[in-house]
């Protein structure tokens, strides 16, 4: 309020003092008092006042604008800065994450090599324990197998001697009455 009360006082000294100069200009004759002179001083007057009760109220708009237009800049500066912060946040939350991916493959890398090395191990522990067993197997087959063959090679040998014998004395067949063991062989693969 007191600011407002010392322009008044100004305003209302500079209207003196320029009234003061024109009463002085007119009477020394240096300024024709005439209609148009009258019209200048009253447009110049009214330009003066309208611009001063106008400016006082421009002033507060213009404070008011700039008041709003500082909030915004505010605002957007510190809505900048915080979204800088959490893209800047994100960005290093994204490099551990990638860090710890990295890490992450070289322990499953460590952890797959000692999961295959353990499980080769006990494969060989588990061959080792049975290998014996299937060997121990496979040799009793193999007996079995050889017999099998030797008392089927007896029963064959049996069959043929049963069949040159019926086939000599049915028949008297002189192919069967060889008495030489190749020519015997020979005559079997035939027969």
């Amino acid at each position: 309020m007191g600011r407002y009360l010392k322009n008044y006082y100004l305003i209302m000294n500079y209207i003196i003092l320029i009234t003061l100069l024109l009463l002085l200009l007119i009477s020394q004759n240096i300024l024709l008092l005439n209609e148009e002179t009258l019209l200048l001083i009253c447009f110049i007057t009214f330009c003066y006042l309208v611009t001063k009760s106008i400016s006082s109220f421009l002033e507060t708009t213009l404070d008011t604008k700039s008041t709003k237009i500082y909030g915004l800049l505010k605002n957007s500066f510190d809505d900048l800065v915080l979204s800088i912060k959490l893209i800047l946040s994100i960005k290093i939350k994204f490099w551990t994450l990638f860090e710890n991916f990295n890490l992450l493959k070289t322990f499953c890398i460590t952890f797959m090599n000692v999961i295959v090395d353990r499980s080769i191990l006990h494969k060989s522990k588990l061959s080792k324990i049975s290998f014996p067993k299937r060997l121990q197997f496979a040799l009793r087959i193999e007996d079995q197998v050889t017999r099998l063959l030797t008392i089927l090679l007896v029963r064959k040998l049996q069959k043929i001697v049963e069949l040159k014998w019926f086939y000599t004395s049915a028949f008297m067949n002189p192919y069967f009455m060889c008495a030489y063991k190749v020519n015997i062989r020979e005559y079997i693969q035939v027969i």
